[in-house]
């Protein structure tokens, strides 16, 4: 098994070749199995990554590292869910066949099974990865469940921001806005970066919630749009886009931020998602046709959704 050197980083090849070594020494360690098997699955090498997770998988329950072992063998199964996002050759289309999340669906029962054990059952970590199953595999109402005890029972948690902003993002999907931005308004402070949610992105996803409960018409909707603006300013804009108009000219009549702005909260829309990849499908078909919108209309429904009346610069 040769890593192709076009779909392997140095780091990746390395890695790889070190788990084939040990694997040559020790063809029946579980642990180099999966660990070998979740790189193909990242790297779409379905097939030789599904014979590594069987090989792994029979005999299991015997072994004294189950309880680690089945969670790592649900997370290759992720790997190869997510290994097959896209149609083949396709930059645009999602593959949101029954045999993809065949995966998904597989990557959930492991989970289970690990959390049978003692190790798993209650464990914070152990049910943010349940969820995040749940989610690849369209199980919205569980996955949202899992993320909500890992809330309400380990707020000291260190990966708590990760939940919330993941329940979060499941509400908006099952329509609790209101709960929703109650979560995303929590995280402010401590924004999920893992997730690549910054305080622009959990600012924007806020701001949307509070659009759909009618929460930001008035003062609410100025202060909002403030905040996004600043963000703006600080946020690091594409190579060679300058945040500065063009001497003479005011910056509210200006089009080039307000085109940086509307784009970011077009990708802000998408980010919830991202993080539910199962739904990402209708997004992916229209994103195009979304940006073919004239920037001046993005710019002014982005104002018009903060509330901002038209004399507000």
């Amino acid at each position: 098994m040769a890593a192709a050197a076009a779909d392997y980083t140095e780091e990746d090849a390395l890695h790889r070749q070190a788990l084939e070594q040990k694997l040559r020494h020790r063809p029946n360690d579980r642990g180099v199995l999966v660990a070998l098997a979740d790189i193909l699955a990242s790297k779409s090498e379905t097939k030789e990554a599904l014979e590594l997770l069987h090989r792994a998988s029979v005999g299991i329950a015997s072994d004294p590292d189950a309880a680690v072992l089945l969670r790592k063998i649900a997370k290759a199964k992720l790997s190869l869910w997510q290994g097959l996002r896209l149609h083949h050759g396709s930059e645009l289309f999602v593959n949101c066949s029954e045999e993809r999340r065949k995966h998904a669906l597989e990557a959930v029962d492991f989970f289970e099974q690990a959390c049978t054990y003692p190790e798993n059952n209650g464990n914070p970590a152990a049910m943010i990865e349940g969820g995040n199953a749940k989610v690849a595999a369209s199980d919205l109402v569980g996955a949202l469940k899992d993320f909500s005890a890992v809330v309400s029972n380990f707020p000291a948690y260190p990966g708590l921001s990760v939940a919330i902003c993941r329940a979060a993002c499941l509400l908006v999907h099952l329509g609790d806005f209101a709960q929703a931005a109650q979560y995303f308004a929590y995280v402010l402070e401590d924004p999920p970066l893992d997730l690549g949610f910054g305080e622009f992105e959990v600012r924007g996803l806020l701001t949307s919630c509070l659009h759909e409960t009618g929460g930001t018409n008035g003062e609410a909707g100025v202060r909002l749009y403030t905040v996004l603006a600043g963000a703006l300013n600080r946020s690091p804009p594409p190579p060679g886009f300058s945040t500065t108009p063009p001497e003479g000219v005011a910056f509210r009549s200006w089009g080039a931020p307000w085109k940086l702005l509307a784009d970011r909260m077009l990708a802000v829309r998408l980010l919830a998602p991202r993080s539910l990849p199962c739904v990402s499908i209708q997004h992916v078909s229209i994103y195009p046709v979304v940006r073919a919108c004239p920037v001046g209309s993005a710019a002014e429904r982005l104002r018009g959704r903060c509330g901002v009346p038209a004399d507000v610069p």
